[in-house]
């Protein structure tokens, strides 16, 4: 490692984090329950040119592991669900294993989306951190553009409040692939991870770094919906340090200014709240609204348009705001 390396400062860009309501139906979107790594049938489809696979890229031994990992059940490869009592969703950052289970990252939420960074920013290389506690390991995983998984790096965790971390290559995902951890157990121990992140160098950043954003939502008619919405950003204050205003463009008759909490969740977002009422403008007069406010308030580097009724995850707010930071051009970012 370089001098330079040695001395670059690294920004958490995505935080890997848990649910802590509705927990039963969205957790499969941040961890599942670790199955043998197989190839989609797809890739050996006689119907697929077979070049496009890229053997020749492939070692004899990881040709071989591959192949032997994707011979299961199909019974195997459906059970994502993790068994009740495995984990413990300790906080928003922090999650407990009983002793002798193996979960994934590779979901939705906590993957870190190796292709897109390589694609869109000059970050040659990401680092994974972590705290940790307990006995078992954290196997940090890679995938090819055609979903082949293998193993970039194993962390023992062997000792209590720990903190570990592994940095990441990310020189051959133009063509797609995702990094992501697995976490292990030990058979008569359990496992702690807690603030786990991916970092890359605050040197390759475009944009300033306290750079901030406003949130344009559009509602009509789905006053409890849109208020649930406001609760949730409110909440959150990490992302809260980088917001401007949430421009709540209310369009319809049932108002969200009617909702029994709607004071109390105006008073906590403060200025940072902005509701307007105009008449019903469809979805894009009321989007156009809040890009307008944004623009005439000269304040924030990016607007965000949020539906009213869609649950929202905080940090993928953040990491789109982050992301957009570490572009090399100015971008689209679009998020689920």
């Amino acid at each position: 490692m370089s001098a330079l390396e040695e001395n670059q400062e690294w920004e958490a860009v995505n935080r890997i984090v848990f649910p802590t309501t509705d927990a039963e139906s969205t957790l499969p979107l941040y961890v599942v329950n670790w199955t043998p790594s197989h190839p989609d049938p797809a890739l050996f489809d006689a119907r697929e040119s077979l070049e496009k696979v890229a053997f020749s890229s492939l070692s004899k031994r990881q040709l071989s592991g591959t192949l032997r990992n994707g011979i299961f059940s199909a019974q195997e490869a459906s059970k994502t669900e993790l068994p009740a009592g495995s984990v413990l969703i300790k906080s928003r950052t922090s999650i407990e294993l009983a002793a002798g289970q193996h979960v994934s990252l590779c979901t939705f939420f906590n993957a870190f989306p190796a292709s897109y960074w390589q694609r869109w920013t000059k970050v040659t290389n990401v680092r994974f951190i972590a705290k940790v506690g307990g006995v078992g390991r954290i196997v940090v995983m890679k995938s090819s553009a055609r979903g082949i998984p293998s193993t970039v790096t194993t962390i023992p965790v062997a000792q209590e409040d720990e903190f570990v971390e592994a940095d990441i290559s990310l020189s051959g995902f133009m063509d797609g692939g995702f990094i992501w951890a697995d976490m292990e157990s030990a058979s008569n121990d359990s496992l702690t991870v807690t603030d786990a992140q991916w970092q890359v160098p605050t040197q390759e950043r475009r944009a300033p770094h306290n750079s901030s954003l406003s949130i344009a939502i559009t509602t009509f008619n789905r006053p409890s919906y849109c208020l649930n919405q406001l609760q949730t950003i409110a909440a959150e204050k990490n992302l809260r340090d980088h917001l401007d205003t949430i421009y709540c463009v209310d369009q319809g008759t049932d108002r969200v200014q009617d909702q029994p909490d709607f004071q109390q969740t105006r008073e906590l977002l403060g200025q940072q709240l902005t509701y307007i009422l105009q008449d019903n403008l469809g979805g894009s007069g009321g989007f156009s609204r809040g890009m307008y406010e944004t623009v005439k308030a000269q304040k924030s580097a990016y607007v965000l348009l949020l539906d009213d009724d869609a649950i929202t995850e905080p940090e993928a707010i953040l990491r789109a705001l982050q992301f957009s930071d570490y572009a090399t051009r100015p971008v689209l970012v679009g998020g689920g």
